[in-house]
């Protein structure tokens, strides 16, 4: 009976102290998604946080896999691939035509850029109400893809996931870290490319 107690105040406490995350999608003019039905397309490496990156490569590798099939290269694995493993979001159009000549006999370039953009707290808050200010987490991942043969970006969106603590809340609180936000987001960025893509 003190077991099932003790549960249901464990139960209480995770449904009444968590913060709730907003999602914001950035780029409001991207209205259009992608055509996934033809090309070859290649994943850059992903350029995250070390704490999340097996975790966000997993999920972009299962999603694009899923959508691609056996048209889906990762540039790690590709030894006549010759580009730098950061490229910056919103490359310049020299930039572009660099990535068309190291990128021969692929259609398409996916680009996957997550940032901590504040981290005020982590996972477990038991900071006392009487003491704390307004912190804040917050994360955003970008996701742009280049036509390789045209030298153009066809596709950019970023979405920024964030979470507040008020003083007003309990003294115990179970928000989302920043790593889970970077998750959070790029769960929300890919469902807003699938409505948007014909697959």
């Amino acid at each position: 009976m003190k077991k099932i107690k003790k549960i249901i105040f464990i139960l209480f406490l995770v449904t009444s102290s968590c913060s709730i995350p907003n999602y914001l999608i950035e780029n409001k003019s991207q209205t259009v998604g992608l055509d996934f039905t033809k090309g070859k397309w290649l994943l850059n490496e992903i350029d995250c946080p070390n704490s999340v990156y097996k975790q966000l490569k997993d999920k972009v590798n299962k999603d694009f896999g899923r959508i691609l099939g056996i048209r889906f290269f990762q540039t790690g694995n590709i030894n006549s691939i010759i580009l730098p493993k950061k490229i910056e979001i919103n490359p310049s159009k020299e930039v572009l035509k660099k990535i068309n000549i190291g990128c021969k006999g692929y259609d398409y370039l996916i680009n996957i850029k997550a940032i901590i953009i504040k981290e005020e707290f982590g996972g477990v808050d038991i900071t006392s109400s009487n003491f704390k200010t307004e912190k804040v987490n917050q994360s955003e991942v970008i996701l742009e893809v280049y036509d390789i043969n045209l030298s153009e970006i066809i596709y950019s969106q970023r979405i920024s996931g964030r979470v507040k603590l008020l003083e007003s809340r309990s003294d115990v609180n179970f928000p989302k870290d920043s790593n889970m936000l970077i998750i959070g987001s790029y769960k929300k960025l890919m469902k807003l490319l699938e409505k948007k893509s014909i697959n």
